[in-house]
């Protein structure tokens, strides 16, 4: 790249006066001092090169002006419905202020960057901006199929003045507001102009930025009124297309690949982008051409797994785990062991001895779902239609043996027919982990891990405890935790909160109302082969915690016990679908996972005593074709016996993954009797098949149907206890070791009293992509 392209450390008018000039007189110079007589291979070739750069420069410049134009449109339509309601001096000191924000954080992170090498500055930056533009492009190709409505400036408009007028909070309420607009869309416009921009082009991706801003000012004072007129649609389309060739070329050259043309490959994948998102439009808008199209998927997916049987194994590594903050990537500290695209980003090394490293990692899923009456339609039929976005970004930050901190940032978005979304699906940006830990080396006896801060929890099958992978935005605790492992067992203590996702950037806070805390061992049986046992003690505080018979304040005890065997190698968990891990001992087709507990303490001036037993056993057949698992699930969960007495008997799930009961969520794991026969089958060496049944009953008669979050339905304790049935089956696809691809159908009917009260039959459609680097 010719030097004038570089970024140069000096600010203000000179700058962006010269640019434009320097990058014409050093190419001219170049060529013209090295230039071979006319006609020549070599003089084509600096011909070639010269004409490439600017194919870079202009692709940066329409980049990031489209972007900041899309970003400027809907900050002023904020500013401006500040201004008309409550006065244009406190529109314009918020917006000012903002302004000023986003610049000293662009003059910071701008030079700051050139200080990180260029090749690990290109992939991580090629990683985001490829996540970045997908949620672009796949927001322009739901609206422009027809899936969810445009984005329209006038009603937003109206709605911000309707909520202003409404605040009394006066003229500091009208400043945030505008101070907030302008920080939000900002900062999506530094980033495009820093990751385009990155290492040699920030200067004219900054006036891309500054000449948006400045068209979008001009535009709106000029009019007066929200720009509805601009096809912010067309334009996020453009921007998603330009964003996600960019983050494909850098990716490429962090990794070292050299593109066909160099800088005018830029132009061929932003062809090839573009044409994958209007074929995406054409075949959602024709279902028929959709069912084709997904029929053709189906037998990719039914033939591609096999040829991995063929396939010579790979040398051992680390996998990708459902609990990011597990994977240990200091392996890669050696050079040899290097194979994988990302691996450039899984051990970064900080001094010369390797024990202090950075890996950064993350997730892009993308979900569709049609889902009609969830939970049975009560209290009224729905049928949703929706789109779920979720973006993980993390750090794991190793200083020596002994000190780590891991960070992680979670994006939810949804589009679709949902009006009133849950902050568990819609968080535009927060903080979904920060820990510490401090490892401490128990003499001979293996390690003492201390934990403090916000934090994922997952214990034993996951049925009481579990990270809730199936919304965007994960369970998470705030707390302390402490764990001892050695040789195969482990225990932990812990006390923790759960996190309140809220709809707003890094607001999500601790649930003061709860407290939990607890005990959990694991380990082998030594003396029976392939079995393990978990010990637990769990504690609850709620302070309004509601079942049929009332609400008031619960102090619950469990204590409980699991015995389950592992020599099939299937222990089922939410976070890994339905299918079971490869068999380790082919001899031994019996597995089996049995769970019990009771519950004591206190519900308002009542007494708890409450229990649960459940169950999953499996037989596989490894001589037949396609190794069929027969499974039997059975779940008993104690329901109240007399709503009238002293005596509380429903038992409390607490944080349960919902997923190992129902693939739809139906019901919440309280008054519940469940008998589920299902078969699981190996299409290939990573696909698998499930068909399922569920026949759903109240254990307890008097007590009511409890729908998820354990929330009661009225008019469900009556004397027929059947509560429905649930048909699903599966499909899950390791396509490699960065993407799952998952397919889930299930229909479900009620029963009994569910049913007198209005329960209906639905059906539940879930395509899911996930992507982990």
């Amino acid at each position: 790249m010719p030097a004038a392209l570089r970024w140069n450390r000096g600010t203000g008018a000179a700058l962006v006066r010269d640019f434009a000039h320097n990058c014409v007189e050093n190419d001219r110079d170049s060529a013209s001092e090295s230039l071979p007589p006319r006609g020549s291979h070599v003089a084509r070739r600096v011909l070639v090169t010269t004409s490439m750069n600017w194919a870079h420069l202009g692709t940066v410049i329409v980049a990031a002006f489209l972007a900041s134009l899309v970003e400027c449109v809907e900050a002023l339509t904020i500013v401006m419905a500040v201004g008309t309601t409550r006065g244009w001096r406190p529109a314009l000191t918020g917006a000012g202020a903002g302004a000023f924000v986003l610049t000293v954080v662009t003059l910071v992170a701008g030079p700051a960057l050139q200080r990180i090498p260029l090749t690990s500055l290109q992939l991580v930056i090629g990683v985001l901006l490829l996540i970045f533009g997908m949620r672009w492009l796949v927001k322009a190709i739901l609206r422009a199929s027809g899936v969810i409505g445009l984005h329209d400036e006038a009603a937003i408009y109206a709605q911000e003045k309707a909520v202003l007028a409404r605040d009394r909070g006066g003229n500091r309420v009208a400043l945030l507001t505008a101070f907030k607009a302008v920080i939000l869309e900002g900062l999506e416009i530094i980033f495009v102009v820093i990751a385009v921009g990155a290492h040699g082009l920030m200067a004219p991706a900054a006036m891309g930025a500054v000449l948006a801003a400045a068209l979008v000012t001009l535009a709106g004072f000029a009019v007066r009124r929200p720009l509805a007129r601009v096809p912010e649609n067309a334009l996020k389309f453009a921007v998603g297309v330009l964003l996600s060739a960019f983050g494909v070329f850098w990716i490429g050259e962090g990794l070292g690949y050299s593109w066909p043309g160099r800088d005018l490959s830029l132009l061929g994948l932003l062809a090839v982008v573009a044409a994958f998102a209007l074929l995406a439009v054409a075949v959602i808008r024709r279902p028929a051409a959709t069912r084709r199209i997904l029929g053709c998927v189906a037998i990719v997916i039914a033939c591609i797994p096999r040829v991995a049987h063929a396939q010579a194994p790979t040398t051992s590594r680390p996998a990708y785990d459902p609990e990011r903050y597990d994977e240990d990537w200091s392996l890669l500290r050696d050079p040899t062991k290097r194979s994988d695209f990302f691996d450039p980003i899984k051990w970064i090394p900080l001094g010369k001895n390797g024990s202090w490293f950075v890996t950064l990692g993350g997730e892009l899923r993308e979900r569709l779902q049609d889902l009609r009456n969830s939970a049975f339609g009560l209290p009224s039929p729905t049928h949703n239609r929706n789109g779920f976005h979720r973006v993980f970004v993390l750090a794991d930050i190793h200083v020596g043996p002994h000190f780590r901190t891991f960070a992680e940032l979670v994006n939810g978005e949804i589009v679709g027919a949902t009006t009133d979304p849950s902050p568990a699906e819609r968080d535009p940006l927060d903080v979904l982990q920060a820990f510490a830990d401090l490892v401490l080396p128990v003499r001979n006896s293996g390690a003492l891990t201390l934990r403090g801060g916000r934090q994922e929890m997952a214990l034993g099958s996951a049925r009481l405890v579990s990270f809730r992978d199936t919304p965007n935005v994960r369970r998470a605790f705030d707390g302390a935790r402490a764990f001892w492992t050695a040789n195969g067992r482990r225990l932990d203590a812990f006390v923790v909160r759960p996190v309140d996702p809220r709809l707003h950037v890094f607001d999500d806070i601790p649930d003061r109302a709860q407290l939990f805390w607890g005990i959990y061992a694991t380990g082998p049986v030594s003396a029976v082969k392939g079995t393990s046992l978990d010990l637990y003690y769990l504690g609850l505080h709620r302070n309004d915690a509601s079942f049929a018979q009332g609400t008031g304040r619960e102090h619950r005890h469990t204590i409980g016990a699991r015995l389950f065997g592992t020599r099939t190698g299937f222990d089922w968990h939410e976070a890994h679908d339905f299918h079971r891990r490869h068999r380790r001992d082919n001899d031994v087709n019996f597995d089996w996972d049995v769970e019990g507990a009771f519950q004591f303490g206190s519900f308002a001036n009542t007494k708890i005593r409450a229990w649960m037993i459940s169950s999953d056993w499996g037989y596989t057949l490894a001589d037949v074709h396609y190794s069929p698992r027969l499974g039997l699930k059975a779940d008993a969960l104690s329901g109240d016996r007399n709503l009238q007495d002293n005596r509380l008997g429903t038992f409390n799930p607490f944080y349960p993954g919902l997923q190992y009961y129902s693939q739809v969520g139906l019901f919440a794991p309280a008054n519940l009797l469940n008998l589920q026969p299902n078969i699981t089958l190996d299409m290939a060496k990573e696909a698998s098949v499930n068909l399922a049944w569920s026949s759903l009953w109240r254990e307890s008669a008097a007590d009511a149907f409890y729908q998820p979050a354990v929330e009661v339905v009225p008019g469900t304790a009556t004397s027929d206890r059947h509560i429905g049935q649930e048909a699903s089956a599966n499909l899950a696809w390791q396509a490699t070791v960065h993407l799952t691809i998952t397919a889930t159908y299930a229909h479900f009917a009620p029963g009994g009293s569910v049913r007198k009260v209005g329960g209906r039959s639905g059906d539940y459609l879930l395509a899911l992509g996930q992507f982990k680097f």
